[in-house]
């Protein structure tokens, strides 16, 4: 047998390193190519995201890190996220790729030195020292590079997944840095590989704004996914925004317009977001600098703040907000969007205002946030603000209603010393007809058009003392035109309003009579139903198209700030007389009859065919009985609230006060002024409907 022992001595008189000029230079990390025992064969493409914490080792010091198992080697948890899906890319173009050698602890990394030191192991094969090795440090792979296909296909496509090769002689030796972000099924996101996940997106189910991402892309129409994992849609919250995204966010979200702008900035030409960085610069949102607008470049909350405030033209703020921005260029905007609700800021160390934290680089989940606070504020953008609202050339007390049916009474009102609260608009007062309308606004405008007396009530109710509106929510309950909620105690001054209140309110404040046709098709059996076709005889409201050749009432909807004047001025130009007025003097018998045509009604709505009349069952008696003997349609009682039944509102009935003892009476006067012979209804032969 020949004699090994002078080999292995050279061998391992070459293998250990050496201290001082002679020593032999290696690649850092370098080692040779590990045996492969292919013992991992029936374990390759599987993994366990079952985690397990270890020490990890870089240049020498300890960390801590998280190793899980892929084909049947541990694995640093990102590593693998990124290599499962590497693999997985690998196997669809016929390609086996699989781990040999993975994670190592110190003991795995020791026992593989001595073995080289010593030459008495693992063929004596070049190894890192312990604490210096990559594979400790979980960024490391040997990979089965010596069967086919596999080191050509990394080759072109490993950098695609993070992966590269940090020691050239080594081509089994593949490390990931995370050059590309991915998160599989062992990541922070499992719900995008297994698809059981929350809203739109995968990977946003830990989020505190799940829910404003969610809206961005559902109720505001602004669709900003910004990849597929595992082929699912995920939003990547925590990723950099960039001016580009920014333009696109805000803009679409407001509906701006973003076709015809010219070409604004030499540096988004072919740009995904170039016709929104056009948007932009067309009104003033973005103004670039030497022609370039960035959109690439990582937007700060500052960069935000400022385009908002443009975006909006945000009136300047009554006080400074935040105490670490003092003197700087954009601090203005800072507070301008801060007294808007945009921004609430940070609390600071020394119990000062706040920090606005300006340089601070905005996320993507700040752009979805900001989107949906200024929708839930109503903020008009540029291009929706009247001309006169930015140059101070509008009439009356709003810039903002020019032209609008109910333009007079909000001026009146106004004059009067009633105002309602908004932002300024474009620098100039506005009232915002869009706005949804609180309860107190429905009575301060309905009430104040018809000049109801507010001095001289009693405190009505519990949660209004010192509202701005208190004496119209008082008036009111002495009126008889609002009830209230808990047993008549609350009145619920900024709760918004819907058409049903205000239909219960104008059939209140007028005694409005039971009508003699069933207007509106969606409230059939509706505990309103009554209160919807007064308004509707009356000429208040004339509801929506159903599409079916009706009217819809659609009484949940939000009733706006506008809506409130222009009933307001009908019921003004209708001639309708409210309940505190002067008694009208008694007829002298020469005035002539009530017309019993309903087409002579100059507010009467279309007439539905009568087939379609839910009343009429072909088994109802020809004429019916006539309006009056339906007094249960007058409406809820008392006791009810003024929108819904006692059920949902206070469990019972209250007393009832006079003044609606008084608006009953009158109810039933105008009954018998109007009442018209039986089958001249207007439509049917049925009994009326209230």
């Amino acid at each position: 047998m020949r004699d090994l022992r002078l080999p292995l001595a050279l061998a391992a008189l070459v293998a250990v390193p050496v201290v001082g000029a002679c020593a032999v230079q290696v690649e850092p990390d370098a080692e040779d190519r590990p045996i492969d025992a292919r013992d991992n064969l029936d374990q390759l493409g599987l993994y366990d995201c079952s985690e397990h914490t270890d020490t990890g080792y870089r240049s020498g010091s300890a960390f801590s890190i998280r190793v899980v198992t892929v084909d049947g080697r541990a694995v640093e948890r990102n590593t693998a996220n990124a290599y499962i899906a590497m693999q997985a890319r690998a196997k669809q173009a016929g390609v086996t790729v699989r781990i040999v050698s993975g994670f190592r602890t110190m003991d795995q990394q020791e026992y593989l030195y001595g073995c080289y030191v010593n030459c008495n192991c693992n063929n004596c094969n070049l190894a890192a020292r312990p604490g210096y090795s990559n594979h400790q440090s979980g960024h490391a792979l040997d990979l089965n590079t010596s069967e086919a296909g596999v080191l050509s296909w990394l080759n072109n496509h490993a950098d695609e997944y993070g992966f590269s090769r940090t020691v050239p002689s080594e081509d089994w030796h593949w490390e990931y840095w995370g050059a590309v972000d991915f998160d599989g099924p062992c990541g922070s996101v499992p719900e995008c590989w297994s698809g059981n996940y929350d809203g739109a997106f995968c990977d946003d189910d830990s989020s505190a704004s799940e829910a404003a991402h969610d809206r961005l892309q559902g109720e505001l129409g602004v669709n900003f996914h910004c990849s597929n994992i595992a082929g699912e849609p995920a939003f990547c919250p925590s990723s950099k925004a960039k001016r580009g995204d920014a333009a696109f966010v805000f803009l679409k979200a407001a509906d701006a317009p973003s076709a015809g702008h010219p070409d604004a900035f030499t540096d988004d030409e072919g740009h995904a977001r170039e016709s929104w960085m056009n948007t932009a610069k067309a009104y003033g949102v973005l103004l670039g600098s030497q022609g370039r607008g960035n959109p690439d470049g990582v937007a700060s909350r500052s960069t935000l703040a400022l385009m908002l405030a443009r975006l909006y033209r945000l009136p300047t703020a009554s006080q400074d907000y935040f105490d670490d921005d003092d003197g700087m260029a954009n601090e203005d905007a800072h507070n301008q969007v801060a007294e808007a609700g945009l921004f609430g800021g940070y609390a600071d160390a020394n119990g000062g205002r706040k920090d606005f934290r300006p340089s601070v680089d905005a996320t993507r989940s700040t752009l979805a946030v900001l989107a949906g606070r200024a929708a839930d504020a109503a903020l008009v953008p540029v291009w929706d603000i009247p001309a006169g609202c930015l140059d101070a050339s509008y009439a009356g007390a709003y810039c903002d209603d020019d032209g609008a049916t109910g333009e007079l009474i909000l001026d009146e009102l106004a004059a009067a010393g009633t105002t309602l609260p908004g932002r300024p608009l474009g620098g100039s007062p506005a009232i915002y007809p869009s706005k949804p309308a609180t309860r107190a606004e429905a009575m301060a405008v309905l009430g104040g058009a018809a000049a109801m007396p507010l001095t001289g009530h009693p405190d009505a109710f519990t949660d209004d003392d010192g509202h701005a509106l208190e004496p119209y929510l008082d008036a009111a309950k002495a009126y008889g035109v609002l009830l209230g909620y808990q047993g008549g105690t609350e009145a619920r001054p900024d709760a918004v309003a819907t058409r049903d209140t205000l239909a219960v309110m104008l059939t209140r404040i007028y005694a409005l009579p039971l009508a003699s046709q069933d207007f509106f098709s969606d409230d059939d059996g509706a505990a309103n139903e009554a209160f919807h076709d007064k308004v509707g005889a009356a000429g208040l409201f004339t509801g929506y198209d159903d599409g079916q050749g009706g009217r819809a009432f659609r009484g949940a909807e939000h009733a706006t700030r506008g809506a409130l004047a222009t009933v307001a001025q009908r019921a003004r130009d209708a001639g309708l007389v409210p309940v505190w007025a002067p008694p009208v003097a008694p007829s002298t018998g020469d005035d002539p009859p009530p017309a019993d045509d309903p087409t002579a009604d100059p507010v009467a709505p279309p007439v539905d065919d009568p087939v379609d009349d839910p009343v009429d069952d072909g088994q109802s008696p020809v004429d019916g009985p006539p309006p009056d003997e339906e007094g249960a349609l007058e409406g809820p009682p008392p006791g009810y609230d003024d929108e819904l039944q006692p059920s949902v509102e206070d469990g019972g009935c209250q007393a009832v006060p006079a003044a609606s003892l008084y608006s009953m009476v009158a109810v039933l006067l105008a009954e018998l002024r109007t009442r018209r012979p039986k089958g001249a209804h207007g439509r049917g032969t049925g009994p009326a409907r209230g």
